[in-house]
């Protein structure tokens, strides 16, 4: 089960949006061309914010979501170093692509389900290797885990995941 949400601000307009939904909350900054929404659990509570394929961070785009289990998490195209981090604050745990320093210019989740860095030349500097999935979407879980999943449905497949899910909070 899932419910969808297009949180619209599409840049330049609006550079920033923000979806809420009973305690959780998610900004949006700079992200392009961003639809998405709200991934429900069978059980009606919210497993995380998901982006629909499409989905681009420029340098120094994020998307912050701060969940009412306590755990807040950001996933940001560092602009400093070109870095894709995903910062978790309730616990200790950070995850990051390894593109520092590599002049990457942005985050592309593409149609084809495949979650990729490039550089401002096209060169791909990293990427998830989830491609040939058409409907799927990226989950910033409320367990801080970052989520692959072949489409928005709470029984869908993961396909690839940053591995930083507290289990406390699952």
């Amino acid at each position: 089960m899932y419910f969808g949400l297009d949180v619209g601000c599409r840049a330049p307009e609006a550079p920033a949006a923000t979806a809420e939904d009973a305690g959780d909350s998610c900004e949006l900054t700079n992200v392009q061309n961003q639809g998405g929404g709200w991934r429900i659990n069978p059980d009606s509570t919210v497993a995380g914010f998901y982006l629909n394929e499409g989905a681009s961070l420029a340098l120094g785009s994020q998307v912050e979501c701060w969940f009412a289990n306590g755990m807040h998490e950001k996933l940001v195209l560092q602009g400093s170093d070109g870095n894709l981090v995903l910062y978790q604050y309730f616990s200790p745990l950070t995850w990051g692509a390894s593109t520092s320093g590599k002049s990457a210019s942005v985050a592309n989740f593409q149609t084809d389900g495949n979650f990729v860095v490039r550089t401002s030349a096209g060169t791909a500097l990293w990427a998830t290797g989830t491609h040939t999935y058409h409907d799927a979407v990226l989950v910033l879980q409320a367990d801080g885990n970052l989520v692959i999943y072949a489409s928005p449905s709470a029984t869908s497949t993961a396909l690839w995941s940053t591995g930083t899910s507290v289990p406390a909070l699952g």
